[in-house]
């Protein structure tokens, strides 16, 4: 009951509480931002066996408290006041106290640790650094909804998924239509020593850089337009690399040929998405969309 009541206490002392002692009173002063001097209501409604229900409120209540305490707030500003407020309350011992001081400043610091990934990621994405940021948004979603192990249901944990999702829909955007730094000259199946058929897609540098490396994946498909397994049936769609140095504008040889294993019906066409370029000089060019779009065409007629 002591680490209930200590609990209870801490978010009463953040907000204020004078005269009637309810709760409509006290969600009346959370609403208008009222953090200071409510041991007083608090000390009211326990006189009136409102514990309970007053808990209760604040398990809904204490993290919006805590936010908007937090607004112009830094971290040590803070800490210093929580130490103030376990320190006043009463029948705690200073073991009860640093526990109590940890716990809340474990909730702060996570907070603070999400508002800095966002920014982090609008900085990647405003660089236009599209890939990294799509990545760092997808990150900082799961590791929000992770939070709310933690945090419950928090108002600015919500605000910041929402600010995330909002990010990868634009980006998801922006890289549907993005030209990757190759133009596809032309694909062909031409068979091999034992009549089989392999993939052969010629690529073109429309850069002034040298490439080393194209990351890239096909689906096939037969003449009436139906997606066909490669790798002996295993496999949906051809993941593939192609590994020699392209000069600016230089278009691969159509000699270099990828073998599909396709089972089955005649190979007539093929769509190829173009994942990762890596140049010489060390930059990487990428389309974190590729697989994805891979998949959905993978499953689809052409």
């Amino acid at each position: 009951m002591k680490k209930k009541l200590s609990l209870v206490l801490l978010f009463g002392l953040l907000l204020t509480g004078c005269g009637n002692a309810s709760l409509t009173t006290y969600q009346q002063q959370v609403d208008e931002s009222q953090y200071s001097d409510s041991l007083t209501t608090f000390e009211k409604l326990a006189e009136q066996d409102q514990v309970t229900a007053v808990e209760y409120y604040l398990d809904t209540t204490s993290n919006i408290a805590m936010e908007r305490y937090l607004e112009g707030q830094n971290i040590s500003e803070v800490e210093t006041l929580i130490a103030e407020i376990a320190s006043a309350i009463p029948g705690t011992t200073a073991s009860d106290q640093q526990l109590f001081i940890d716990d809340k400043l474990v909730k702060i610091e996570l907070i603070e640790s999400l508002t800095e990934l966002l920014a982090a990621a609008e900085t990647q994405e405003n660089s236009t650094k599209f890939s990294e940021a799509l990545e760092a948004y997808n990150t900082l979603v799961t590791t929000a909804e992770d939070s709310k192990t933690l945090l419950g249901e928090n108002t600015k944990v919500q605000e910041i998924i929402e600010q995330a999702t909002e990010g990868i829909k634009r980006l998801e955007e922006k890289l549907a239509t993005q030209t990757p730094p190759v133009e596809i000259v032309s694909i062909s199946f031409p068979r091999d020593i034992l009549n089989s058929q392999t993939l052969n897609v010629q690529f073109k540098n429309t850069t002034d850089k040298v490439i080393k490396e194209i990351l890239f994946d096909a689906v096939v498909y037969d003449g009436n337009g139906y997606p066909v397994k490669v790798q002996f049936g295993y496999d949906n769609y051809y993941a593939a690399k192609f590994d020699r140095t392209l000069q600016p504008s230089e278009v691969s040889a159509d000699s270099h040929a990828w073998s599909l294993y396709a089972e089955g019906n005649e190979i007539t066409q093929a769509k190829v998405f173009v994942r990762e370029v890596s140049f010489y000089e060390g930059e990487t060019w990428a389309n974190p969309l590729a697989r994805s779009q891979t998949v959905t065409a993978s499953e689809m007629k052409y």
